[in-house]
């Protein structure tokens, strides 16, 4: 589910000007997002919720210069003020396969999975204040930056409020990116507070300067 389109997936047999077969630019939801559907035990693209795209996988997708100023508000397990799960997986090649570049989220983020008997559920809801899971795909040895997920010059204004929930950051919830899996880029993005891990991340900078404070 998405303020703008919901599903850009296995979009991995057309190629458009090597910036991607999807292109979504200077694009603005002011729309309220409330979805029901329930978190799962997996890392369900299903439940994913985005301000702007719910789901980027498998494709060459690009989100340029596009703003969220709608409240979200989701119990499923991916949620993200502009996107809410990017997944590079393998087969796509291709330059820039998901570029997510100069967005802006001002809308607040409010998970309401809250469940403390949920079978390890919790530890797989990730809540960003601009992707919630970035899942970086599988590559061989040496693959460019630019051929992998990008997230650059992106900027959180939202506050983000969370029930049970494992992963939280203020620009991405979850990096994925262990295990032989890679991001390519995580750079020049902004955020009004340090959520989550924040802090030990590279590529998240405070606005203003200042400690940031817990949750916002």
């Amino acid at each position: 589910m998405g303020g703008i389109a919901a599903d850009a997936s296995n979009l991995e047999s057309v190629e458009l000007g090597g910036l991607g077969i999807l292109r979504i630019v200077n694009c603005v939801n002011n729309g309220d997002i409330t979805s029901t559907v329930e978190a799962r035990d997996t890392y369900a693209y299903q439940t994913s919720v985005g301000g702007i795209l719910g789901i980027a996988s498998d494709g060459r997708v690009s989100i340029e210069n596009c703003t969220n100023n709608g409240t979200i508000t989701s119990s499923g397990n991916n949620i993200g003020g502009i996107v809410g799960v990017v997944a590079r997986g393998q087969g796509s090649a291709g330059p820039g396969a998901i570029n997510i570049v100069g967005c802006t989220n001002n809308g607040d983020i409010i998970s309401t999975y809250n469940d403390p008997s949920d079978h390890g559920i919790s530890d797989r809801i990730n809540i960003g204040g601009i992707i919630g899971d970035a899942f970086g795909g599988s590559y061989e040895s040496g693959a460019a930056l630019d051929d992998r997920v990008n997230i650059s010059g992106n900027t959180n204004t939202g506050s983000i409020s969370v029930g049970s929930a494992g992963n939280v950051g203020s620009i991405v919830g979850n990096n994925n990116s262990g295990n032989g899996h890679a991001i390519g880029r995580i750079d020049d993005n902004w955020t009004t507070g340090f959520y989550g891990n924040d802090r030990n991340r590279p590529g998240v900078n405070l606005i203003g300067g200042g400690d940031g404070g817990d949750g916002g």
